[in-house]
C-alpha cells in the first residue's frame, strides 16, 4: 500500500511539473521609428497624470500597444500598462504567430506591439527574436478581471501627427 501511494505521488508530481513547464514564447524584435519614440515620450511624460498614478508599482514595466489602421495615413494606438504577469496572460491570448506582433525596448520599458493589418512606417522587423522569463505558454490562462490595466492611453496618428484620441463611451443598452 505504501509503495502504491508513493507511485501515485510520483505520478502526480510528474504531471504537475509537466503542466507547469514554462515554454518561453519567442517574440520578434522590432525597430521603432522616430514617430513611435515621439508617441512613447508623450505617454511617459512627467506631465501625464496617468503615468504618475502607477510609476511606483514595482512590476509595472510592460506596455502593450494595439495598433489599428483606420485608413491611409490614419492609425489608432491603444497603449496599456501592465504587470509582467498580466502581460504574459494577454500575450497568451494574442495571435503571437501573426506577422504583426513584436517587441522593442524604450527607456527601460518593455513594449509589445500587436497590429491588425501591418506596421505602416512605424516599425520594421529585425529578423531576430527574444524570450523573457515571464512570457511563457500557459496551459489554461486565467481570465482577467476588470482591474488588470494599470494605465491606459488612446492616441491617433492622422495626417502625420499624433493627438489624443477622443473615445465615446456608449451608455448601456445604446447601439
Amino acid at each position: 500500500m505504501k509503495s502504491f501511494l508513493t507511485i501515485c505521488l510520483l505520478i502526480s508530481l510528474g504531471s504537475l511539473s509537466f503542466a507547469q513547464t514554462k515554454e518561453r514564447i519567442p517574440i520578434p524584435v522590432l525597430k521603432e521609428s522616430k514617430k513611435i519614440d515621439q508617441l512613447m515620450d508623450m505617454v511617459l511624460s512627467p506631465n501625464n497624470q496617468k503615468v504618475h498614478s502607477v510609476t511606483n508599482y514595482p512590476l509595472a514595466t510592460c506596455f502593450i500597444i494595439t495598433m489599428d489602421k483606420i485608413r491611409d495615413n490614419y492609425f489608432t494606438f491603444e497603449i496599456n500598462k501592465h504587470t509582467d504577469t498580466v502581460t504574459n496572460t494577454l500575450i497568451n491570448g494574442m495571435e503571437v504567430e501573426k506577422d504583426y506582433f513584436g517587441y522593442f525596448t524604450y527607456k527601460k520599458c518593455k513594449i509589445f506591439i500587436w497590429a491588425d493589418s501591418g506596421f505602416g512606417n512605424f516599425f520594421s522587423k529585425t529578423g531576430t527574436k527574444t524570450t523573457f522569463d515571464f512570457v511563457y505558454q500557459l496551459a489554461h490562462p486565467d481570465p482577467l478581471g476588470p482591474a488588470y490595466t494599470l494605465a491606459q492611453w488612446h492616441y491617433q496618428y492622422k495626417d502625420g501627427h499624433f493627438s489624443v484620441e477622443q473615445i465615446r463611451v456608449m451608455p448601456p443598452g445604446e447601439n
